[in-house]
């Protein structure tokens, strides 16, 4: 009985010796992002195949038709600690016409002026939908403090309808200063 209580309190030291001597490991995940281009079929697919509920489809009216095309690319991003995002984008290709980026404030802006002086569609309640869409997955700003993990962001880029043939989409993601994304890739011809 003597040898088994002895035991037992020898196991017990051993255990928690042993706990006590294994090293806590520390975690040196890296940031990681991707930057891809999303096609208008996958966005329709996703949020809808009318402008009046999803945001990431250009408006188009009977007066002016569709006078911009919006291009859109994904970024996904993992940081392992709270960390400053940079993105920047535009289109090569399309002579003096300009292409720019359109933040989420930017981009319900330019959507509130599809919406003025009507009384159905566009402003009608597919706008909570789309306001709902926006405030989830549009790119907040250029530049913005992110929390830690998993992001999902889509980045707007205004540019005149019917670029020419040959116009690429350029972009790069930045992490605290350090490039971690980016994308040269020939558009799609219209």
């Amino acid at each position: 009985m003597r040898i088994t209580r002895y035991m037992l309190v020898a196991i017990t030291i051993i255990s928690i010796l042993g706990c006590a001597s294994v090293q806590k490991t520390v975690s040196n995940a890296q940031p990681t992002a991707q930057l891809r281009y999303v096609s208008p079929k996958e966005l329709e697919n996703k949020f809808g195949a009318n402008y009046e509920e999803n945001p990431f489809i250009a408006p188009s009216t009977l007066l002016t038709g569709q006078p911009n095309d919006f291009l859109v690319l994904e970024l996904r991003y993992y940081i392992p600690k709270p960390a400053r995002v940079e993105v920047d984008a535009t289109i090569t290709g399309i002579g003096p016409k300009t292409a720019r980026i359109l933040n989420a404030a930017a981009l319900k802006e330019y959507l509130a002026g599809y919406s003025l002086g009507t009384d159905t569609g566009f402003a009608s309640a597919n706008a909570k939908v789309r306001a709902s869409i926006l405030n989830r997955y549009c790119l907040p700003s250029e530049v913005y403090d992110a929390n830690r993990g998993d992001h999902l962001f889509y980045i707007v880029i205004i540019c005149p309808h019917l670029y020419p043939s040959g116009s690429r989409v350029v972009g790069r993601v930045f992490i605290d200063g350090e490039e971690f994304a980016s994308i040269d890739e020939e558009l799609p011809s219209k």
